[in-house]
């Protein structure tokens, strides 16, 4: 059995290269999700989530190997997110978008699951062209096979 015969797939609102990182993060906000396509045309590119926004607001000096082990010094540090933040906004997605694999609608459903087994996020699902359709998350796949169980 392959994914595309799963009717499971999330349909996905995208954004574009050009589009900002705002335009992305209101897109995520509204729909209650972690992370938004970004698309060029049809043509899957790569996602961008709420972790790789917020990864990019932490300044450089915070980010170490096995982390800070305390940032009380640093006091009260909204300032320094919001100027990071309006500086972010700006940026296009394309420069802060993660090149996430995708899946090929005739995936075999056991590496679909493997695959997602190890991502952090839902996967894109895309046809033989590259044209994106939809997210498969692993809720998704689980609440499929609980009913298919059940039958």
């Amino acid at each position: 059995m392959t994914i595309r015969s799963l009717p499971i797939l999330i349909s996905a609102t995208t954004v574009t290269p050009q589009s900002t990182v705002m335009e992305a993060l209101q897109i995520m906000i509204a729909n209650r999700s972690n992370h938004v396509p970004v698309c060029d045309g049809e043509l899957y590119i790569g996602l961008i989530s709420v972790n790789d926004i917020l990864q990019k607001l932490l300044p450089a000096g915070v980010e170490m190997p096995h982390g800070v082990p305390d940032l009380k010094f640093a006091g009260d540090a909204s300032r320094l997110l919001g100027s990071h933040f309006r500086h972010l906004r700006e940026q296009k997605a394309k420069d802060i978008l993660h090149h996430t694999p995708p899946l090929d609608d005739d995936c075999p459903l056991l590496e679909a699951a493997l695959l997602l087994s190890h991502s952090l996020t839902p996967l894109p699902v895309v046809d033989q062209g590259g044209k994106l359709l939809g997210m498969l998350s692993r809720r998704g796949l689980l609440e499929y096979l609980a009913k298919e169980a059940e039958r």
